[in-house]
């Protein structure tokens, strides 16, 4: 239940879900993706059909991620996985871990504003668009905790906890809220982001804009 208790280390499906979607979108080698997944993510995945492979099960990216339950808990091993695994096979294009999840961050903002959100979204102030942003990230990982030092017009600053989320996650968040601001048509912005791996992981980030 989506107020259940939160269990250590996990995802929300719907943070799996938005990865999987973004690999489809980019059309990536799925066989090549799945090399980079541990037995764990793998056996975790197919846990609801143990008697088949893998492979089998889910050929392509879609068939994963019609099997995901988006208010379910997944550990942090599998979309930790996803993300470094699908970054290296686009790396492999010559872009670059920053770019890319850039990109992908970006495409979660698309995918919220074009999704039932989007009237949300759309209505209010950027410092209020930002702090829905900020509950929603609290929802999705189980250790995810905010820390707003500022949030008014002009500036807003923040301290994300996403522990144990791979240090990756700070360029898709740099995408989201970037996607914000031009969504609400911000002519001049700026996004400052930083990444500490003390207590589990935890992302910097200001915004300035006018």
């Amino acid at each position: 239940m989506i107020f259940s208790k939160k269990p250590e280390r996990s995802v929300r499906g719907h943070s799996i879900a938005l990865r999987l979607l973004f690999i489809q979108k980019e059309n990536l080698n799925w066989d090549k993706i799945t090399k980079g997944l541990s037995n764990f993510s793998k056996d975790y995945l197919l846990r609801k059909n143990p008697h088949d492979t893998f492979e089998n099960t889910f050929p392509n990216a879609d068939q994963l991620f019609k099997s995901i339950a988006t208010i379910d808990w997944y550990p942090c091993e599998v979309y930790n996985e996803l993300i470094e695994s699908s970054t290296k096979v686009m790396m492999e294009h010559g872009l670059s871990a920053i770019d890319i999840n850039r990109a992908a961050g970006r495409f979660s903002a698309q995918y919220h504003f074009n999704s039932s959100l989007s009237f949300i979204l759309s209505l209010g102030s950027i410092p209020l668009t930002l702090t829905l942003v900020y509950k929603g990230w609290e929802q999705l990982f189980s250790g995810g905790e905010v820390v707003v030092l500022r949030n008014v017009t002009g500036t807003s600053e923040a301290i994300v906890k996403c522990n144990f989320i791979t240090p990756l996650m700070e360029h898709i968040i740099y995408g989201v809220i970037e996607e914000f601001m031009i969504r609400k048509n911000i002519k001049e912005y700026r996004i400052l982001s930083s990444y500490s791996d003390q207590n589990g992981g935890a992302f910097f980030f200001k915004g300035i804009w006018s």
